[in-house]
């Protein structure tokens, strides 16, 4: 039985195709569409050479799309990454999720190379 670990590449990129293609589609057609006035409350300005964690509540599913709105590329020129449920890396969702900087966490074990693989991307500031 080989007990290899799994090792999770966190020098992997955003692709630098889908990336932009991505934001146009959620920011400047998605949310348009779906919410008539979008506007950032209490914008608590980040220093631009530092890496931050965001937690959200998860009221919605549009969580990430509001986070990369108020957060992401456009606002600290910085890519967003998120952590999000092995399910949610399945299929062609998956593909996308992967090569937009997702990485994924079993929610009923989750490990600690996830954990580490977070604090890795915080040490070097790339999100």
């Amino acid at each position: 039985m080989n007990l290899k670990k799994k090792t999770i590449n966190i020098w992997r990129e955003i692709n630098p195709i889908l990336g932009p293609i991505a934001m146009f589609i959620t920011q400047d057609i998605a949310m348009k569409i779906f919410f008539k006035e979008r506007k950032i409350i209490n914008n608590i300005p980040i220093p631009k050479n530092n890496s931050v964690i965001l937690a959200p509540t998860h009221r919605s599913r549009w969580d990430g799309l509001i986070l990369t709105m108020a957060m992401g590329r456009r606002v600290t020129k910085k890519d967003c990454r998120f952590m999000v449920t092995k399910n949610e890396m399945k299929g062609i969702q998956g593909w996308f999720l992967k090569r937009l900087g997702c990485f994924s966490i079993n929610q009923i074990s989750p490990s600690l190379s996830v954990l580490r693989y977070a604090v890795d991307l915080i040490v070097k500031k790339d999100s």
